[in-house]
């Protein structure tokens, strides 16, 4: 890393101080897992091309960058050793100031020599949402795969993966390239994000919450298990979650139809033979929706269901 060369990571292009990028920030709190720090990011064969961003920019200038820094109060708690006894805290007034992390993602085809060619890319994908989907899905899917890395070197089932709708705010913006090395964007926007889809049929959450809570329901690991299976599919990992479908069928507690467990195999043998298909992975999303169905629909037979330990009042 030089002076001169604000983004350069191992085996990244060279991006003088004068030429400007339009990336993707957002920012979030907890324990995000990755290292501060610039990360090179190979871009895939397959990434989509953003008409918006092609006019004046000038591409393949090498690949992508991750940029993970920290913002707000100090950064992280003293690790230098652990205390033997608490210690004593003083009352509080109000919420205590707390880091976020910030996560700025840009892709090597997306650089402009002149101001005046990324403000009017700028203002082109402003006028785009479909594009501006396509670049906030794409950061976060770097993010994504940069968290899972970072999780099985560390051996640490705790570190979660990162939706677009945890995160504080997300920004599409430009600056320079120093300025985006250090987390920083001169103009951006906020990207409105749309509403959280909704693949399932769903029970009233407050009261679900209220029943496991209060020892009357019981969460049953069928459904904790269908819950992963369906992120990966939504995250592309198609092949990762037909390998845990047949779990999911056996461990439904009534039992599952037959029929759904054969399905469920023969999915289960072909993703592990490598060979899914486009038709496979809608079977695969389908079969999905027929589990939850039938959990849901046992749930709500429960929740209907009087509950012998609560006495009549009256």
């Amino acid at each position: 890393m030089t002076a001169d060369d604000p983004l350069r990571t191992d085996g990244s292009a060279d991006l003088p101080l004068e030429d400007s990028v339009i990336g993707v920030q957002f920012d979030l709190a907890g324990v995000l897992g990755i290292e501060p720090g610039r990360y090179y990011v190979r871009r895939a064969d397959d990434a989509p091309v953003l008409e918006a961003l092609l006019a004046g920019a000038e591409r393949d200038r090498g690949g992508d960058v991750l940029i993970v820094s920290t913002v707000g109060a100090p950064i992280l708690p003293d690790r230098r050793g652990f205390r033997r006894r608490p210690r004593r805290l003083t009352s509080l007034e109000g919420a205590e100031e707390i880091w976020l992390n910030r996560v700025t993602y840009v892709r090597g085809d997306h650089i402009f020599a002149e101001p005046r060619d990324v403000q009017r890319a700028l203002g082109q994908l402003m006028g785009s949402r479909e594009e501006q989907a396509r670049m906030v899905f794409a950061a976060f899917a770097v993010t994504n795969l940069a968290i899972r890395a970072q999780r099985i070197a560390d051996g640490d089932p705790s570190l979660n993966e990162v939706h677009p709708h945890q995160v504080w705010r997300t920004r599409i913006g430009s600056a320079g390239a120093s300025q985006v090395a250090a987390g920083l964007l001169d103009e951006a926007f906020e990207f409105p994000l749309p509403p959280a889809p909704r693949w399932h049929d769903r029970l009233p959450s407050a009261e679900a919450v209220a029943r496991a809570l209060g020892g009357r329901e019981e969460i049953r690991p069928s459904d904790e298990l269908l819950v992963r299976v369906a992120g990966d599919v939504g995250a592309g990992r198609y092949r990762l979650g037909a390998a845990q479908l047949p779990a999911v069928v056996a461990l439904t507690a009534d039992g599952a139809d037959s029929r759904l467990a054969v399905r469920a195999t023969s999915l289960a043998d072909r993703a592990a033979r490598g060979d899914m298909t486009a038709q496979d992975q809608t079977e695969l999303a389908d079969l999905i929706r027929e589990l939850w169905s039938t959990s849901t629909a046992a749930r709500a037979a429960a929740t209907e269901s009087p509950d012998p330990r609560i006495e009549d009042e009256g």
